[in-house]
């Protein structure tokens, strides 16, 4: 999905397209996939609808092989209809990311 220059303007740090694996959960499926990740947030492409609001536990596999383990709250949703797996387009901010 295209982002607009004042989604651009409103953020706080840069995201990166880096490839960032996701354990299988309800929410994301076995197939959830991040899209893009920065400091303050992740944009995931999911299965499911989840309610704005909801937070969750996510646990991340970096490119170095190590596991992180971060709460996150929804902050958007969005339906891909043109997606056969995944259906939904997800924002979440970053709540805490143990060091």
């Amino acid at each position: 999905m295209p982002e607009s220059k004042n989604e651009k303007d409103r953020r706080k740090y840069p995201r990166f397209e880096i490839p960032v694996k996701l354990r299988p959960t309800e929410f994301f499926g076995k197939d959830g996939r991040v899209q893009n990740i920065s400091m303050g947030g992740v944009r995931i492409f999911g299965t499911k609808n989840i309610p704005v609001g909801t937070i969750l536990t996510v646990d991340f596999a970096l490119p170095s092989g190590d596991w992180i383990i971060a709460e996150v709250r929804i902050v958007w949703a969005r339906e891909r209809s043109s997606e056969p797996i995944f259906k939904f387009d997800i924002g979440c901010r970053f709540i805490d990311v143990p060091s």
